[in-house]
């Protein structure tokens, strides 16, 4: 089912309330049912004041699926309401069943070649992505200074139980989000320890240390 196809079932979507609260997507907002299937997240806070953020949110999602699309749950961009009835944008996301990677350990994605091989395909997308637009997907890791660039410890990324994985974070990281010399630096950090973790994955699934 489609984003479209499910919204056909709400005669005003979203209002309030508009499921039950299952989480909170990083420090930015909450997570919300809709039904068994899918989860609404509400964004609360944006990088910068830009005049066009939605159209920007919404152009965003769009890359991420033209270079990513195999790894991202089917989801839209919607208006409405949010837990507190004020008027904002909402993303509908087709919810996925499995383990938060950083709740996985470095074993059980090793020993499960689908993981590993969906690892390294999504390093080789993101790279790509990056080479191309400059802009790549919020793979940030643990809140810990030391930890956040070391993907193994991200909560954008699920492991469902075939060993697929699939961003469930679709905010982007780039130019538009960080216009300062450091926002470089950043997303070569966060690409290194994605590179440094599929490296490691390789190694040992060929029996190395």
């Amino acid at each position: 089912m489609q984003v479209s196809e499910m919204l056909k079932s709400y005669a005003s979507p979203f209002k309030d309330p508009i499921g039950e609260h299952i989480g909170t997507d990083h420090w930015r907002g909450d997570v919300r049912e809709v039904g068994h299937s899918w989860v609404v997240k509400t964004r609360t806070m944006r990088w910068l004041e830009t005049k066009n953020w939605k159209s920007d949110w919404i152009k965003g999602l769009r890359s991420l699926e033209s270079y990513l699309g195999d790894f991202i749950p089917n989801a839209s961009f919607v208006e409405g309401l949010d837990h507190k009835g004020e008027p904002n944008l909402l993303l509908v996301q087709r919810r996925v069943e499995g383990k938060l990677l950083r709740d996985c350990s470095f074993d059980e994605l090793a020993k499960n070649p689908i993981t590993v091989a969906q690892l390294h395909d999504f390093a080789q997308a993101v790279n790509q992505m990056y080479k191309d637009t400059g802009r790549m997907p919020d793979i940030h890791g643990s809140p810990h200074f030391k930890r956040q660039y070391q993907t193994k410890f991200t909560d954008s990324i699920m492991v469902e139980p075939s060993g697929r994985i699939r961003l469930v974070d679709v905010d982007m990281l780039g130019l538009l989000w960080h216009p300062n010399p450091f926002g470089k630096v950043h997303m070569f950090l966060h690409r290194r320890g994605l590179a440094k973790l599929v490296k490691k994955l390789d190694t040992n699934g060929k029996g190395g240390k």
